[in-house]
């Protein structure tokens, strides 16, 4: 037989610390950021807008290839501002969008900033 008695009581949360938040506190605007640098539309479909994503991966993959094969003819380099711009704007957008769901405002599929 154990002689143990059981501990006090836990101790009531203290009134002037915040409550942790409810829900799925884990949401990271900057890896929504991150993704998208590498990968454009990644950083979308972890902000669940999965449509918007897969359209944003699929122009930055048609720009990257077309760029890709016309680098041959001298010209890809022409298209080098269009993927620079699909980059930075799906980074931008993953990180604001990303920002919105931590705040906890409601965010459509199609939104941006």
């Amino acid at each position: 037989m154990s002689d143990e008695t059981p501990g006090p009581p836990p101790a009531p949360p203290d009134p002037g610390r915040p409550a942790p938040p409810a829900g799925p506190s884990q949401h990271l605007p900057w890896v929504a950021a991150l993704l998208s640098l590498f990968f454009p539309g990644i950083g979308q479909i972890y902000n669940q807008q999965t449509t918007k994503g897969a359209v944003l991966l699929a122009a930055y993959l048609v720009v990257g290839f077309i760029t890709w094969l016309l680098t041959y003819f001298c010209i890809g380099i022409l298209l080098w501002p269009l993927l620079l711009a699909v980059i930075i704007v799906a980074v931008i957008d993953a990180a604001m969008i990303g920002q919105k769901i931590v705040e906890g405002r409601t965010v459509g599929e199609w939104e941006f900033f």
